[in-house]
Parts: C-alpha cells; structure tokens; sequence
C-alpha cells in the first residue's frame, strides 16, 4: 500500500510507502522537504511505481576522511568520502565521469530499509541534460549515491573548482596591442603624413649645402688662380685674402654638413645629424633663402615624436 500526497512547491502528485508516513521526504520534481501524514485513507492507498517512489532523507553517513581522486581528462584532484568508494562520480571541471578507487563501502541497515531516493542533481549533470536535450544526444550519468555527504563533498569541490577559475588570472591575449613599446603620446599627424615634411626639408637644405661647397670651392680656385698670374707690381691685401680664404674654407664645412643631415632626414636615419642641419639652415647668414625651411625642420626634429620616426625609441 501507498499514501498519495501532492508536493506544495510544485504541485507533483507523489505516492511513499506507509513506512513513511508522518516522516519527511524529498520531491524528486523540485527537491523541497515535504512532510508525510502520518495516516492516510483507503481511497489514496495504491502501490507506488519504483519510478515515482520518494523516500525518507537518510541520515548522512560520518565521513572523517576522505578518498583523493584524480580525473583522468582534466587532471583535476578531488576528494570523496569513504561511502564513495568503488562507485562513479562526475568530475565538476570537465563533468567527466571518474570511479573512486576502492571497494563497495558497506551500506547501513537504515539505508537499506529505507525507501528509494532520487539522488541529489548537481550543476554540472543539470548542465548536461539541457544540453542533451538541445542536441539529442544522450550523455552518460555518474552512478547514484545513497548517502547526503557524498553529493555535500561533490558540491564543496564543485565550489572550489568554480572559485579557483575565477580567481585565476586571464590568459593574455596574443592579438591585443602591446603597451610596452610605446612612446610618449601628443597630438599631431601619423608617420605617412610626417614623412613627406621631412623629404621636402631635407632636398631643399641638402641642396642649399651642396651650393654652399661649391661656391666655397670655387672660391679658393678663382683666388689661387689670380695669385699665380698676379703682376709682380700689384700689391696685395694678405687680411683680406686671408678673410675670403677661410670664410670659404667654412661655407664647405657647413655645405657638408648641410648635405649630410639633409640626407639623413630624408631617409630619417640619424637625428642628431639632421637636428644639427636644420639649426645651420634657420640661421640667416648660413641658410640663406632656404633659412624658412631650416626653421620648418627644427621645429619638426624637435618634436617628441621625431623620436619614434627616427626608430630613437
């Protein structure tokens, strides 16, 4: 015979044995504690199918140790009570399942008595069946235990589990930018925009040098040249020559030195070669007519970011 109750949490109609009645059980449908009446009537007494047979909680078992397994599929060490051992649980990682070493631990004579109880779900097996239930396919389940500090000791490894991934600190993502090597940030145009200035200033104080040392040359030439077919009667002015010889011997110095950092700030190869053209370029006197774009490329060099265009950083 069996008494018929219905479950006030989610209104399933359950039947329990009459060696239940006036104790309390479990739903299977929504897991909340129902109380049993202790009597029941003629009409509500039927037997009970072995599916829909709820029975009384047992008492869970004093667990002092326990077991240590490890998953063979995630590698991840759990531990179970001694009333697991020889039986199959449900890794909370990989929700593989993994079978507790040693043998069937004996069953108490309470337990054994006791009514059949549906076991206790976990996340991971709840997980499972809607995804079984979206695929249709059938995922295999971790065998049942009858003791309630089994499923307890499943729950604080699950937990642990679910902390520790939490806690752990993110992998890196390889595609995102690195922050490491970059340089001071100002306002002003991208390197494809920049590098046409420094082309332009760099032709045109390369080539205000390269006259600068030609005319110096040609200088000293057109002097030795009329020393050496000088008439014996002319007097000479040696201060003055010696002025035009060495103001020419500087305007082929500073010609090179106009073509080298010109080229360099073209190819933008070395800054301190062209920092020290476009102050050479800006001064009037050296300059000359291209003393507007020695000014442009000084205040371009002088930037913070002509560092990182001229691979400085």
């Amino acid at each position: 015979m069996a008494i018929q109750l219905q479950c006030s949490s989610c209104q399933k109609v359950l039947q329990v044995a009459d060696s239940a009645a006036g104790k309390k059980a479990r739903c299977p449908g929504c897991q909340s504690m129902i109380d049993i009446p202790s009597t029941a009537s003629p009409a509500n007494k039927a037997p009970a199918p072995e599916s829909t047979r709820v029975s009384e909680p047992s008492k869970p078992a004093a667990a002092t140790s326990h077991i240590k397994v490890a998953c063979q599929a995630c590698g991840k060490v759990m531990q179970a009570p001694n009333s697991a051992a020889g039986k199959a649980v449900r890794c909370p990682s990989c929700q593989s399942v993994v079978k507790v070493p040693g043998g069937t631990a004996p069953t108490s004579p309470s337990a054994q008595n006791s009514p059949a109880m549906s076991p206790k779900p976990t996340a991971g097996s709840s997980s499972a069946s809607k995804a079984s239930a979206k695929t249709g396919a059938s995922v295999p389940a971790a065998s049942p235990s009858t003791g309630n500090a089994f499923w307890d000791a499943l729950e604080d490894v699950q937990k642990s589990a679910v902390t520790n991934r939490v806690n752990a600190p993110s992998a890196s993502n390889p595609y995102s930018p690195s922050l490491t090597n970059a340089g001071p940030t100002n306002s002003g145009p991208p390197l494809s925009n920049r590098a046409p200035y420094y082309i332009i200033n760099g032709i045109f104080i390369g080539l205000w040098g390269l006259l600068m040392s030609l005319s110096g040359l040609v200088q000293i030439g057109v002097t030795i040249y009329v020393l050496a077919n000088l008439p014996q009667n002319v007097t000479i002015d040696y201060v003055r020559l010696t002025g035009g010889i060495v103001g020419a011997i500087l305007g082929i110095i500073i010609g090179i030195a106009l073509v080298f950092g010109g080229i360099q700030m073209m190819f933008r190869s070395d800054l301190s070669s062209a920092r020290n053209a476009a102050i050479l370029a800006a001064i009037p006197c050296f300059g000359g007519c291209v003393f507007p774009f020695g000014i442009w490329a000084a205040i371009l060099l002088y930037a913070r970011r002509a560092e990182r265009d001229f691979g400085h950083e």
